[in-house]
């Protein structure tokens, strides 16, 4: 019985509904606008945290390395480094699992590439990592056995290297627009061959203990946001290899990768690695710095959320509070007729149900509809880097459902007075209005 006179109400007054409905709309479309927004930053930054290492990852170096590029030359001391004791140390931490040495070669050197039928040259540093840290960086299991045979035909070449996915947005977005050449993707580089120039600075006029290093042959095979911007990656043993021709030479590493049981336990790793005088980064530690700035973005979003559906709920209030004052007569009638409080009270809290359930369910579609057009926009004006996300938006069923349901409740609760103030309307009075 409800329904059927709440809808005719409504429809008695088309334009007002309309009106009212639109606002609702409005309001709780840009409510899901600003959740898939926030959703979508959110995604966005952990995938981009977690492409660096898993929560159960923690990154090791000593606090005098501050992970400036002034330490990975040779003329930075020996206690900027981990030595094999110090890792040993660590694995023999509780809940340590694996433990993966990163090395630098102890001169900086320049890498030469050609391409586009030129040729450039730039310095660079060496970096060496094992093979079970950036296997999965390695697309097939032959470039993984490559990478893990490379010590064996030392020193036949071309060695497998890998370089930082950072690097291919600094190229297009620096050399490539100033000089107008193409800009390059991942597909494009792989197995592009390069030289490594082993104490050979662009820069430097002298570097290291050596005169000269035989130039080292090599093939890009991969890509990984796990590895330097300001070099190019080898197999582990072959920077060994090549440091061991220095002969003042001593086994240290630029920094480790520990990776612990569970993430639950990577709290108490942690300390334990930092009572050992040695500095840690993990990504659930970037992941609570990102969630305390995010916060105010977040409030940001929230507060003209609010504000919006304040406003659509004061105009549900208001068309209420002034059906109210139109149908006094009716309400009389039926007061007259039998019709408890509780009856006009429900006529008219349905009527605003059925308000919040064409709202919410077309003011989804309209946020979901600016979403998409939204993200068009982006698109293209976001710069085309290798990190940028398919969706500036995330969107789930169960926010959306949340959504719709709160469009109902929140046009209930701005009916609610002026349902009472007509429930209690007495009927002599309403009739003689």
């Amino acid at each position: 019985m409800y329904y059927k006179l709440a809808l005719k109400n409504l429809l008695n007054q088309k334009l007002r509904t309309f009106l009212t409905t639109l606002g609702l709309c409005v309001g709780i479309g840009s409510l899901v606008v600003f959740t898939g927004l926030s959703s979508g930053l959110r995604q966005a930054i952990y995938t981009n945290i977690l492409s660096n290492g898993p929560l159960t990852e923690l990154t090791v170096q000593t606090k005098s390395s501050g992970g400036g590029i002034l330490n990975l030359l040779p003329t930075s001391q020996n206690n900027s480094k981990i030595t094999p004791q110090m890792m040993s140390d660590i694995q023999k931490i509780p809940h340590v699992s694996k433990v993966y040495p990163e090395m630098n070669y102890g001169n900086i050197s320049s890498l030469q590439i050609s391409i586009f039928g030129q040729t450039f040259q730039t310095d660079t540093m060496i970096f060496g990592l094992p093979t079970e840290y950036i296997q999965d960086t390695l697309s097939t299991p032959e470039l993984q056995q490559q990478w893990a045979d490379a010590i064996k035909n030392y020193p036949a070449v071309p060695y497998p290297a890998i370089i930082s996915r950072r690097i291919i947005d600094l190229y297009n977005f620096t050399i490539a627009s100033s000089s107008k050449l193409p800009h390059l993707s991942e597909k494009d580089l792989t197995g592009l061959s390069l030289t490594v120039l082993p104490d050979e600075s662009t820069f430097l006029n002298s570097v290291g203990n050596k005169t000269s290093t035989n130039p080292m042959n090599a093939k890009l095979i991969g890509f990984s946001d796990k590895t330097s911007l300001v070099g190019v990656t080898l197999p582990i043993e072959v920077v060994r290899k090549l440091n061991e021709e220095n002969p003042n030479y001593q086994e240290n590493y630029l920094r480790l990768y520990v990776e612990v049981d569970n993430a639950e336990n990577t709290d108490a790793v942690q300390k334990q690695i930092e009572d050992m005088n040695l500095q840690t980064t993990s990504a659930a530690e970037q992941i609570k710095t990102f969630e305390q700035n995010f916060r105010f973005v977040n409030l940001g979003l929230d507060m003209i959320s609010f504000v919006i559906l304040i406003v659509a709920g004061l105009m549900i209030a208001n068309t209420f509070f002034s059906s109210t004052s139109e149908r006094k007569s009716e309400i009389g009638i039926f007061r007259a007729l039998g019709a408890t409080r509780r009856n006009i009270q429900m006529i008219f809290l349905t009527e605003a149900g059925m308000l919040g359930f064409l709202g919410g369910l077309v003011g989804i579609g309209i946020g979901l509809s600016g979403e998409f057009i939204l993200n068009l926009i982006a698109q293209k004006i976001l710069p085309d880097v290798t990190s940028k996300p398919a969706s500036i938006f995330a969107n789930d069923l169960p926010t959306l459902a949340g959504i719709f349901i709160f469009s109902i409740l929140l046009s209930m609760l701005f009916a609610f007075i002026p349902a009472t103030q007509a429930a209690h309307l007495e009927p002599l009075d309403a009739l003689n209005e």
